[in-house]
């Protein structure tokens, strides 16, 4: 699977990092890229788009995987909270 992750990812007050997802989902709702979006509220690896490459069942947090292999390729999941922070993938695909 091949997906990008944005929104906040690490520790902070978890208010304060709720808000931030919903700020990056406000950016891609008014039309900035997935990539551009992560770049502005991302921590970790997004900082760079948001790319997180391929990946396989038993890689991931479970909460992150669980997300991920739901989600249909081309659509955005929801904000969603897992031990290291706050989410939001777009998968780009399945192999």
């Amino acid at each position: 699977m091949s997906k990008k992750g944005g929104g906040k990812k690490g520790g902070g007050k978890e208010q304060g990092d709720s808000k931030k997802s919903g700020g990056f989902s406000q950016a891609i709702e008014s039309g900035k890229s997935f990539s551009d979006a992560a770049k502005e509220f991302s921590e970790d690896k997004a900082r760079q788009g948001g790319d997180l490459g391929w990946f396989g069942k038993g890689q991931m947090d479970p909460a992150f995987e669980s997300t991920a292999f739901a989600t249909q390729v081309g659509q955005r999941s929801e904000p969603f909270k897992t031990q290291h922070g706050w989410h939001i993938l777009l998968v780009e695909g399945k192999k």
